[in-house]
């Protein structure tokens, strides 16, 4: 009987802390764009059903790109607060109104907090740790913390894909779990169409279902059974639009004409002046999940939506082995984020629940799991002959490890040190002679000692001038670093993680490539070819850079004039990704050729000898035989490549747009930063804090990329 309590009352707990958390945020947040919008199409309705009018549903729906459904719950919301003055029309792009009734606000927006604390206990009763994770992220709580179309739809999406989960679980009465996915897709779409990406995602894991249950049998015979494996689902989708037409009331006087409506309504927006005008990169959606929230945090409690995103990627992998159907909710809204021209951020909401439960396997594979192996390893009893490490075998071993730990805290562990006391300070242009002369410890050293209380220095005003910039260093606490590691520069953050993984997999794919090229036996002049595919390498980096700028500029580069023309297309966040691409890819490809090379070198011929007489071919050869071969001496070559990727600096000088985190730091403590910073310049503190996570994040990710590669392993054939 506990057993069966345990996950309701962990599931209660949940919900009730995702609860509190919205309600924090439902007192500090202004109103916001579209609140004005949402409010009004509640006010309108509740008015005509005040009146004893329910035509009211056939007739309005304010902002009728959108269902009504969540506007008919927000009408319900305020319908007991009685009439008020009616809300303004206002065009979408118009600012928020600063005048609307604060009952009906709160009311409106405690409704969309029910459905978002509904939304963490469905999930919390078969994934606790994915439901913490969807109760904490900023974005959504802010989004479901306010009178915005996001809280039903997401509550719904979830219901849809845990109902069919049980279905697909089998048992006794299995159909009515599928009953309860068709009605809670259905409430989706008329919630918000977006969100149908859930259903998307379900029939795309009953299709592989149906496939691999066929699999084996003869063809007519696999047919017959993928056919009564998708039976149900035709049901299903046909359910779930009758529920999707009669929740959508405003729908039923002219079906076809208002359902087509709203649908290419959405369709101009997206090309439309107000979307070109926001000019967000394709990858925007990457950003927002790169970070926590950047406008009125004080009304977050948490900012944990970048060790979300992060511990998501680590668990991709498993998340895909596991709960398919979670991966391919995730794959398919990314993928519809990417190619979708509007990049508003509260669209991420879309793929919040199935980030959260790869969080949460990730969670397990980093984390959980290793401490749990940890601890089994401890406390099990030791083999027979295995004898523990003692204090007499570390003195033994101390002569020999102490000049190398003395060196390496004089070359990077004071500067590290240092770099962490000047993160807690406001150090900067005007305070630099006092930091420079014992100001960065006296304000780090009296602040941790409690002998000084933290100054209001925040990272989300950079660009307004405050009382803060003074010529004497003070004490800023552990904000900043919170802060940076939240995510708040998550622009530059994910277009790192974004430009190391392209630069790296190119280089390698390139570098690889030459290297079995220049392999082949009875190939002339190879030596010659090595040399003049090593001259990038040769070249300094901004040099390089330069003249990859000079070439690839859209208007006056050397392409574009030997072309008589602008070339648009390198034009934009894509086109200056593209060429900075290519000069990566240009300067990074000759160390992995030359790894490659002697890899290759070091391969017996008599591997090559026996597996072809085995009966391999060429392409046989190459993937069961060189690459496995070749891969443990590539990998250190490409961990050093990713950490100078990470860490690229010079290349992005010359380039316009684009901006690693280390390109960053250097812009931060110029007196003229650059876009973005406003008038901010000289922050030698907050430059201080975009190093240290540069750090920990190459330190974990080497860590990560050594273990999954088994880096440390060595070369076992030479």
């Amino acid at each position: 009987m506990r057993k069966r309590l345990l996950p309701a009352v962990i599931a209660g707990i949940i919900a009730i802390a995702a609860f509190g958390i919205r309600l924090y945020a439902i007192d500090r947040l202004p109103v916001d764009y579209d609140e004005d919008d949402y409010l009004r199409a509640a006010q309108l309705i509740s008015d005509g059903l005040r009146a004893g009018d329910p035509g009211i549903l056939l007739r309005s729906n304010y902002r009728p790109e959108h269902p009504p459904l969540q506007k008919i719950a927000f009408a319900l919301a305020v319908l007991p607060l009685g009439p008020r003055p009616e809300i303004a029309d206002a065009e979408t792009s118009a600012p928020p109104s600063r005048s609307l009734p604060a009952d009906m606000v709160s009311a409106a927006r405690v409704s969309a907090a029910v459905f978002a604390a509904a939304q963490t206990a469905a999930l919390a009763l078969l994934n606790p740790l994915a439901a913490v994770a969807v109760a904490v992220n900023s974005y959504h709580v802010k989004y479901t913390s306010q009178v915005m179309l996001e809280s039903l739809p997401s509550l719904t999406s979830v219901l849809c894909v845990l109902a069919y989960l049980a279905w697909a679980r089998g048992g006794k009465r299995r159909w009515m779990w599928l009953v309860l996915s068709a009605v809670a897709l259905g409430l989706t779409a008329a919630s918000k169409y977006l969100y149908c990406i859930a259903g998307l995602a379900v029939v795309a894991d009953a299709f592989l279902r149906a496939v691999g249950q066929a699999r084996g049998l003869p063809w007519r015979a696999a047919l017959r059974a993928t056919g009564r494996g998708l039976a149900p689902l035709m049901g299903w989708g046909a359910l779930a639009l009758l529920v999707f037409f009669v929740a959508d009331p405003y729908l039923w006087p002219n079906p076809a004409g208002r359902l087509a409506d709203s649908i290419v309504y959405h369709s101009a927006y997206s090309s439309g002046a107000e979307v070109q005008s926001a000019s967000f990169p394709p990858w925007q959606p990457f950003v927002w999940l790169s970070g926590s929230v950047a406008w009125e945090r004080s009304a977050y409690l948490l900012s944990l939506d970048l060790a979300i995103t992060l511990l998501a990627l680590a668990g991709l992998g498993r998340l895909w082995r596991r709960q398919r159907v979670y991966a391919w909710w995730l794959l398919l809204g990314l993928g519809f984020l990417l190619v979708w021209n509007t990049k508003w951020p509260q669209y991420i909401l879309l793929v919040s629940v199935p980030m959260a439960v790869a969080a949460g396997e990730g969670l397990r594979a980093v984390l959980l799991e290793p401490l749990a192996a940890r601890w089994a390893e401890r406390t099990a009893p030791r083999r027979a002959g295995e004898q523990p490490a003692t204090r007499r075998d570390l003195w033994r071993a101390t002569p020999w490890l102490l000049p190398g730990a003395i060196a390496l805290t004089a070359l990077a562990g004071f500067p590290l040190l240092y770099q962490g006391l000047m993160a807690m300070t406001d150090l900067n242009t005007l305070s630099l002679r006092d930091g420079i002369t014992g100001g960065v410890f006296r304000a780090a050293l009296n602040g941790l000692a409690g002998l000084e209380a933290p100054s209001g220095f925040s990272l989300y005003r950079l660009g307004e001038p405050g009382e803060w910039r003074t010529t004497v260093v003070h004490y800023t606490g552990l904000r900043q670093i919170g802060d940076v590691f939240a995510g708040v520069f998550s622009a530059q953050t994910w277009f790192s993680l974004m430009w190391a993984a392209l630069s790296v997999t190119l280089s390698a794919t390139l570098g690889t490539g030459v290297a079995l090229v220049l392999n082949r036996r009875g190939l002339r002049f190879a030596g010659v070819w090595r040399a003049l595919f090593v001259i990038p390498w040769a070249i300094p980096e901004f040099l390089g850079a330069v003249a990859w700028a000079q070439l690839m500029d859209p208007d006056g580069g050397w392409l574009s004039l030997a072309l008589g023309a602008p070339l648009p297309a390198l034009d934009g966040a894509l086109g200056t990704l593209l060429a900075q691409t290519l000069a990566g890819v240009w300067m990074g490809f000759p160390i992995v050729m030359l790894t490659a090379t002697a890899a290759l070198k070091l391969i017996p011929i008599d591997v090559y000898d026996g597996a072809a007489m085995d009966g391999a071919t060429g392409a046989g050869l190459l993937r069961h035989i060189t690459l496995p071969l070749v891969f443990p001496l590539l990998v250190p070559a490409l961990i050093v490549r990713a950490v100078f990727a990470f860490n690229q600096f010079y290349l992005f000088m010359p380039f316009r747009g684009g901006s690693t985190l280390a390109s960053l730091a250097y812009q931060l403590v110029q007196p003229r930063p650059g876009p973005g910073f406003g008038r901010a310049g000289g922050l030698y503190a907050v430059s201080a804090a975009v190093d240290l996570f540069i750090v920990a994040a190459l330190l974990i990710g080497v860590l990560a990329l050594s273990r999954r590669t088994r880096a440390a392993e060595g070369v076992t054939y030479a």
